[in-house]
């Protein structure tokens, strides 16, 4: 059966039910990842992300960078961004590509919650992802991905959902153990879980990767259900897992658990398996085995976190509370909810279990900071609003002094001061400002000016709010000072000196310079988007280059400099319409329409505004939306009345689908 290889090569997402992906046949170069073992939040599509950038000669992008605080909202940093990121990676490596590129998910079904709604979203707007998806799941598709089904099946129809001829066959029954060297990497590759790679197998035993395959190669000749890709990620059918993992003796299943914990965290990792090579591939093969079988005790899953499961199966809480805590900070930072909330739920779980003491106090907060910000980030549960969020960060306030760890308090000043800013009443504002004012204060006498800088810009960005641009400016400026100073080693550091920038150039944008003073403004404007711009291009961050470029644009404008800010806007609006970043692209268009109907080209201007207008249809972006209404409003504002009178069909067609938009978004922001 080679049907989901066709459709992929006739551009048409699928997925594959029940076995193996028959061999690779045809002009296709699939960017195959491995959705098992667990990777973490958003683990495939990071990795799709990652090799895509490492294919075009890129850095990987910085992940997790700090995104809690008000200023996020000035820059339009939102929860999306890492979804963003991976299909702006994809997108490039799809055009740079002589033939067609396809994505490539096995294992789908192991994905983590958040990978599954990601998928979700890019299956339901057509061609914002620029190359098909092949999702393949070999066991019987449970409840968790379902609404991928269904959307896969509504939006591309039910032909898209395609089952192996042999999904149904019945499973054969299992060989005899064979000899004992090879029964012991079983039994190691089975408490890894059903998919398992040879070098974690390899570290486990502390044997070569070579011997392993030979070991490997000996049980699958002995009849033992293994499926091989050919890049070092095979899977063991579920009855052998469970009936392997039955017979290990418990004193040497804690030594390989713990062995595991060390190797499954994240920065202590000490080899990778090798990426399988952007070619065409050979396949896996071998028997498989779906069918259920009597409960045994589970390998790790994504809900929890791979080391932190093998942690608590040897029998260490404390070191898996302080695993899923720093695995929920990391979900909750890159805007994972699902898989944050598991975390948290989970990691509370098995601190209650240890005696209550002061490092469980301060344990207890980083999981209701974390719980804070998977809740502001939001979703579909009836728990994830910002009054729950508030709740969370005033519980977790509730439990931090002020000679507790500096790091955690800039962390809850930070969340805290964020949700009282998108809840946004007076009381709100002023709590937020008289929190990161109190905490700043405290981290900078501590001793670590990073994170108060942080709280620097979080601050200037509600004075922005409440119109004082003097004092933003100094705060702006006193970090920047911070920020620079460990730039040029550090790019978490430039990351934050480009954010200080742009916000330092938009200060014109957003308040009036005192009377005659405003050419002093837009030139220091200019200035800092200029370097933000060059340390987002030193990044590899097309998406917020171009967005500086949007605001060198706007500046320009502002200045009278109407011809070179068209010409900025075009190249940002280029860039934009690439990636598909809706969001960026209808500030883009809301500043340019601007420009051009200065000029008197009203038509280009709608046509622009209907190009922003379908993106953001297309992604449900209800902000792109809003800087649509305010483009198409600002160009008809433009025009004299025999251009309206020509151009009213247009006008109002476009108003109509705008309405529609907005109606059907009303409540809800599905998009950057």
């Amino acid at each position: 059966m080679n049907e989901p290889w066709t459709r992929a090569a006739a551009g048409l997402d699928t997925v594959f039910l029940g076995a193996a992906l028959p061999r690779l046949h045809g002009e296709l170069t699939p960017l195959r990842v491995h959705c098992a073992p667990p990777s973490g939040p958003l683990g495939p599509l990071r990795s799709a992300c990652d090799r895509a950038r490492r294919a075009l000669g890129q850095p990987p992008p910085a992940w997790a960078m700090p995104t809690a605080g008000p200023r996020q909202r000035l820059l339009d940093a939102g929860p999306g961004a890492a979804l963003d990121a991976v299909v702006d990676a994809l997108n490039a490596l799809a055009v740079a590509s002589s033939r067609r590129r396809v994505l490539v998910l096995e294992d789908v079904d192991a994905a983590d919650g958040d990978t599954l709604a990601g998928l979700e979203r890019i299956v339901r707007r057509p061609g914002w992802l620029k190359m098909p998806l092949l999702l393949a799941a070999r066991g019987a598709p449970g409840p968790a991905l379902a609404p991928l089904l269904a959307a896969v099946a509504e939006v591309a129809g039910p032909e898209a959902i395609v089952l192996a001829d042999d999904a149904t066959a019945d499973a054969p029954a299992l060989p005899a153990l064979p000899r004992p060297p090879v029964a012991l990497v079983l039994r190691a590759a089975a408490l890894v879980g059903e998919a398992f790679t040879v070098e974690l197998v390899a570290d486990v035993l502390g044997k070569s990767p070579a011997k392993i395959l030979r070991r490997l190669q000996e049980a699958a000749d002995a009849g033992w259900p293994l499926a091989d890709d050919g890049a070092g990620h095979l899977r063991l059918a579920a009855p052998a897992v469970q009936a392997l993992r039955a017979g290990l003796l418990p004193s040497l299943a804690r030594e390989w658990h713990l062995r595991l914990a060390e190797l499954r965290t994240p920065e202590a990792e000490p080899r990778a398996p090798a990426p399988a090579p952007d070619v065409p591939e050979v396949e896996p093969q071998g028997p498989e085995n779906t069918e259920d079988s009597p409960a045994s005790p589970p390998p790790p899953t994504t809900a929890e976190d791979p080391s932190a499961a093998h942690l608590l199966a040897a029998g260490e809480t404390e070191a898996a509370v302080d695993r899923l805590l720093a695995a929920a900070r990391e979900a909750a930072e890159l805007g994972a909810p699902q898989h944050a909330l598991a975390l948290v739920e989970r990691g509370l779980q098995a601190l209650d279990a240890l005696p209550r003491t002061d490092t469980g106090r301060l344990r207890r907060a980083g999981f209701l900071i974390a719980l804070a910000r998977a809740r502001q980030v939001g979703g579909d549960r009836a728990d994830l609003t910002l009054g729950a969020a508030r709740e969370a960060a005033d519980a977790a306030a509730a439990l931090v002094r002020e000679d507790d760890p500096l790091p955690l308090q800039a962390d809850l000043a930070a969340v805290r001061a964020g949700i009282l800013y998108d809840i946004g009443t007076a009381e709100a504002l002023e709590d937020a400002l008289a929190t990161l004012t109190a905490c700043s204060k405290r981290l900078d006498a501590g001793g670590a000016p990073i994170e108060a800088a942080r709280l620097f810009n979080d601050q200037a960005a509600i004075w922005i709010r409440l119109g004082d641009p003097v004092r933003a400016h100094g705060l702006l400026e006193a970090s920047r000072r911070v920020f620079a100073a460990r730039a040029g080693e550090d790019r978490v550091a430039l990351w934050e000196q480009a954010e200080t920038d742009l916000l330092i150039a938009r200060l014109p944008l957003h308040v009036h310079a005192r009377p005659g003073r405003e050419g002093d403004a837009v030139s220091m404007g200019l200035e800092h988007a200029r370097a933000a711009e060059a340390a987002w291009a030193k990044l590899g961050h097309p998406r917020l280059r171009a967005r500086a470029r949007e605001t060198i644009g706007r500046l320009e404008l502002q200045a009278g400099q109407v011809d070179a800010a068209i010409a900025t806007l075009e190249g940002a609006a280029r860039v934009q319409q690439q990636l598909g970043d809706a969001l960026g692209l209808a500030a883009t268009v809301e500043a340019l329409a601007r420009a051009l109907s200065a000029r008197g080209q009203h038509d280009t201007a709608l046509e622009l505004v209907a190009e922003s207008l379908a993106l953001n249809v297309e992604k449900g972006a209800i902000r792109g939306a809003a800087y649509v209404r305010r483009a198409l409003e600002g160009v008809v504002q433009g025009m004299d009345a025999a251009s309206r009178q020509r151009l009213a069909g247009r006008i109002s067609r476009l108003s109509g689908i705008l309405a529609e938009q907005e109606a059907r978004l009303k409540g809800w922001d599905g998009g950057s």
